[in-house]
């Protein structure tokens, strides 16, 4: 019903088909790419993963970079950013953004444009401890990338999560336009819990 590999502990395998109900889940990557059929094409911009774990990059038995970042697709590229903003990866995170990018909220105003202004940005925000984007689900159309994410953040507060539209335009290879909408702040129940206790 389910496999694990104690070399990636964070990854479980379930089969498909042992699932009853509706899937709505969204496709980051490609595994045991080694394995399939030769006359099998991959052409989709996700990142593949293959050698004798079926999880090693793509690209690092020839010592390049992996897939996602050989491909230039809009989807690619922001899946890239993505996986380099999970590992707290600023050098690379800043690669997937174009040189005189720029960030906005979606009320119009401009949060960051070009590296250096990019850069003082992300490395607060991947300073926390328990930063984490989750996809909930992208829509791609054409160089128009547009991400539902589930991000845990360390709030003032305490750890919470805040749920984040995020619309992506890719020009060039990198990220030229990032435009964001923030929902609400959720505090986790342990954050919520000693705020009650301190206001008691």
């Amino acid at each position: 019903m389910y496999t694990v590999d104690a070399r990636h502990p964070d990854i479980v395998g379930i089969s498909a088909g042992a699932i009853v109900e509706p899937m709505h889940l969204v496709s980051t990557g490609h595994y045991f790419v080694d394995d399939k059929a030769s006359w099998h094409e991959i052409s989709d911009g996700l990142p593949q993963f293959g050698g004798r774990s079926g999880f090693e990059s793509a690209g690092a038995s020839s010592g390049g970079c992996s897939e996602t970042m050989r491909s230039n697709s809009p989807s690619a590229i922001v899946q890239a950013q993505l996986d380099a903003y999970n590992a707290k990866d600023l050098e690379a995170l800043l690669r997937t953004y174009a040189v005189d990018a720029e960030q906005f909220a979606l009320n119009g105003e401009r949060l960051a444009r070009g590296h250096s202004e990019l850069r003082t940005r992300f490395a607060v925000r991947l300073a926390e401890a328990d930063i984490h984007a989750r996809l909930l689900s992208r829509i791609v159309m054409g160089n128009v990338v547009t991400d539902h994410e589930l991000v845990t953040r360390n709030f003032p507060e305490g750890r919470g999560s805040v749920e984040m539209l995020c619309i992506y335009e890719v020009l060039g290879g990198h990220i030229q336009k990032a435009t964001f909408a923030l929902g609400e702040k959720r505090l986790d129940a342990d954050t919520r819990t000693k705020i009650q206790k301190g206001s008691a």
